[in-house]
């Protein structure tokens, strides 16, 4: 250890002792203590061996080198064989003085790596929440990236229109499915048959679609009297109430046409005017009259063309389906298509008539008058 200064050997005792304990520096601490520390006829004798044949002639002194990398930076994680170098010298020259590097408080290591931390938590941070906040807006249907394809939870909500609605709120989600797959139930539904704008015949019906922005060339779908969308629509508080209320005038031919604004109305009936409401919104009744029967019956028209809805006005549920119908359709996901619904409305009293009936007879029935 002659060729260290005291100083420089005081301080890599100093450093061996605070970083002997910390394990990724183990290995070089226990280095450090073999090959600068141990007695010189036994852990380093190449070295003890160089430094009495220093005055032999034609003798190479053997001597270290340092470049200060250990000294200036001690917390670096490298061996010290890295950081020396064995180096030839010439004869009778003295043996090389290492300078001891300037001794370096330990805050100044460690506060610069703490606060390097600290900032780069801090970015990823801020990253973190401008993402959430982004994506709670497009959640809350208050900003939407229409030029980006469907995210998570908009491909969440089209599993759910689809599938779940298929039970608790059929039409609408047939009506979706049609327009997001080309027409998947329309075709599967036997009471349903898909038709071309340019073959309708009915000039009114045709002006009314144009007013809902039916183009030219679209497709759509007719349900007949049969199909669950016909009875949905048949059985509204709206349709039912325009029959029974108009009567007269119908008969007379004094109403031509109709629209409707289809909503919530009561909650024994919620499930199916949400369905009404997800499904057509707002619609058209063409040609209503009534039949030998004195059913009122006409067709209804709409096209599906969705508009922004606001929640508080609207309601948060069928604000989410119509907005969801909206963002998919900015998107380029959904195609718009009309709908054309064959309306059979028979008068309520006679059919609370017929289930009391129905009612009467099982009665009777099971208990064997």
């Amino acid at each position: 250890m002659k060729f260290l200064s005291n100083d420089i050997e005081e301080y890599i005792q100093e450093l061996l002792e605070k970083y002997r304990e910390i394990h990724i520096y183990k290995p070089i601490s226990d280095y450090l203590q073999q090959e600068l520390f141990a007695p010189a006829n036994a852990a380093n004798p190449t070295l003890a061996q160089g430094l009495e044949s220093s005055t032999v002639p034609n003798m190479t002194l053997e001597g270290y080198v340092t470049n200060n990398r250990i000294l200036n930076n001690p917390l670096k994680p490298i061996y010290i064989e890295n950081d020396y170098k064995q180096t030839s010298t010439i004869q009778n020259q003295p043996s090389p003085v290492i300078t001891p590097a300037p001794k370096r408080p330990i805050e100044d290591i460690i506060k610069p790596a703490v606060q390097n931390t600290l900032n780069d938590f801090s970015e990823k941070k801020d990253k973190v929440v401008d993402w959430a906040k982004n994506e709670k807006d497009i959640l809350l249907n208050d900003k939407i990236d229409y030029s980006r394809p469907m995210i998570p939870h908009e491909r969440a909500t089209d599993w759910l229109i689809k599938n779940v609605g298929k039970s608790l709120l059929p039409i609408s989600s047939d009506m979706y499915t049609d327009g997001m797959t080309n027409f998947s139930r329309a075709k599967q539904n036997p009471n349903a048959e898909i038709i071309n704008f340019k073959d309708i015949k009915d000039k009114k019906m045709k002006d009314i679609l144009r007013q809902y922005k039916t183009k030219d060339d679209e497709q759509g779908v007719h349900y007949n009297t049969s199909s669950r969308a016909s009875e949905l629509f048949s059985n509204s508080k709206e349709i039912q109430d325009f029959f029974k209320e108009n009567k007269e005038d119908i008969k007379k031919e004094k109403i031509k046409e109709k629209s409707f604004e289809f909503g919530i109305n009561q909650l024994k009936d919620l499930k199916n005017d949400i369905d009404r409401y997800a499904s057509i919104q707002h619609g058209t009744l063409v040609n209503p009259r009534f039949d030998k029967n004195n059913n009122g019956i006409g067709t209804l028209v709409d096209n599906s063309d969705f508009e922004w809805r606001d929640s508080n006005k609207h309601g948060r549920i069928p604000a989410w389906i119509n907005n969801h119908g909206y963002n998919m359709q900015e998107k380029g996901n959904y195609e718009h298509h009309f709908s054309v619904i064959d309306i059979l409305a028979k008068e309520l009293e006679d059919e609370e008539k017929e289930d009391l009936i129905k009612k009467l007879l099982n009665f009777f029935r099971l208990n064997k008058f």
